[in-house]
């Protein structure tokens, strides 16, 4: 589950920086055409972890042990989920 997250949010940050570049650097109409079907993709992969981070929040809920120790993880300074 947690690959799948990671390789998600490469393929989100793979889609949404070149357009921020095209919006920097080019005329807002050429920038508006080319990120229209970039946003859509950009929705589902969101959609997609989100429904991820549910799944991997069940799973730590379920099991004592586990969730023992992502507080515990957690807990130091810097780390998050």
């Amino acid at each position: 589950m947690a690959s799948l997250r990671s390789r998600l949010i490469r393929a989100k940050t793979m889609l949404t920086l070149p357009m921020k570049e095209l919006n920097s650097f080019s005329k807002p109409e050429m920038a508006c055409l080319v990120s229209e079907t970039p946003h859509t993709v950009i929705e589902q992969i969101n959609e997609r972890i989100k429904n991820i981070d549910k799944q991997i929040q069940q799973i730590i809920e379920q099991d004592a042990q586990v969730s023992r120790k992502v507080d515990q993880i957690t807990s130091v300074k810097g780390l998050a989920w």
